[in-house]
């Protein structure tokens, strides 16, 4: 059985996160080799193994190994469980790890110590475009593609945004699908993050700083 399975993209869009704030040095992993934007581009099409993306990609398993686990360390992508897997309808025999983008939309962020503000970067986005399966990232050194009129998810996806444009009542002013997704996104994006700000608390578990408290209450010096 091939590990290139076939399988139901909408489906793989349910083991992914909506939205992830990445920091801006995960863009730039991500930037400074090629490779790493052929292996998101091959995971937006199917799920896939190290052994499957090397044979794709050409490469040694140990190469595509270390691009995979970088990867995944600056989030862009996740290891599927078994049980995920096997929903998928993929092969989990002699322990088959598959690896799948982490969400569908990416939006970096920087923080700025001195003034304690994080700033979200809306010029370094991307998005996993699962219907025409396309991984789409927009920088200031990478320049968004024109969606082509050609293509045959163009009517569709533009009927999609003048919907939820009307629906979000949002201006995106441009004739371009995938820039619109991007916009809508983003807008989205900040949406949910003040929701969550505002309903919920943050924790940080440090052990540096669990050992700092313990080395204070038993009086050492530190």
């Amino acid at each position: 059985m091939s590990e290139l399975c076939d399988y139901n993209t909408i489906n793989a869009s349910w083991f992914m996160n909506s939205i992830t704030f990445l920091p801006l040095s995960s863009f730039k992993v991500l930037e400074e080799n090629s490779i790493r934007e052929r292996i998101m581009n091959i995971l937006t099409r199917k799920p896939s193994t190290i052994t499957c993306l090397a044979s794709e990609l050409g490469l040694f398993k140990g190469s595509v190994h270390r691009h995979v686990r970088a990867l995944t360390e600056h989030g862009w992508i996740k290891a599927l469980s078994k049980e995920e897997a096997s929903m998928l309808g993929l092969s989990t025999d002699a322990n088959r790890i598959y690896y799948i983008p982490s969400s569908i939309f990416y939006v970096a962020y920087t923080f700025i110590p001195d003034l304690g503000i994080m700033k979200l970067l809306n010029n370094y986005c991307a998005i996993v475009d699962l219907r025409s399966r396309k991984f789409v990232m927009s920088t200031p050194s990478k320049e968004l593609n024109k969606c082509s009129e050609n293509c045959i998810f163009y009517s569709t996806c533009s009927t999609w945004v003048s919907r939820i444009c009307r629906k979000l009542r949002i201006n995106v002013s441009t004739d371009n699908p995938i820039e619109a997704m991007i916009k809508i996104y983003l807008h989205l994006a900040y949406r949910e993050l003040k929701n969550y700000l505002t309903s919920n608390f943050i924790t940080i578990s440090s052990p540096k700083i669990n050992m700092m408290y313990r080395q204070y209450l038993e009086g050492e010096n530190y």
